[in-house]
């Protein structure tokens, strides 16, 4: 996984490093389940201590977040926070070898 920037910090790693570090490692790429930032962002499932989804947000944004489960549905929930569900799929699609 590459590491998402955080909204209080412009500590990132860069497209390039990211790329040469994959290719560094292509002896275990059949262990390996790479993410870069496109492809988590929005896709993961996270709940805040007061039952409410949260994604990442951009750079100084911080975190969206919704509503809490208990007072709202959870369909709302994920639309509030931008939730994908096709990326979310993604990630578990089987490749053929």
């Amino acid at each position: 996984m590459r590491v998402l920037p955080v909204f209080d910090s412009i500590q990132t790693i860069s497209n390039q490093d990211f790329d040469a570090f994959v290719a560094r490692h292509q002896l275990v790429a059949d262990v390996m389940s790479v993410e870069n930032n496109d492809s988590m962002i929005n896709s993961y499932l996270m709940l805040s201590p007061d039952g409410a989804f949260f994604q990442n947000g951009n750079d100084a944004q911080g975190y969206f977040k919704s509503r809490p489960l208990l007072s709202s549905k959870v369909e709302v929930a994920l639309a509030e926070t931008g939730f994908s569900a096709a990326k979310f799929a993604q990630r578990y699609e089987l490749v053929a070898v």
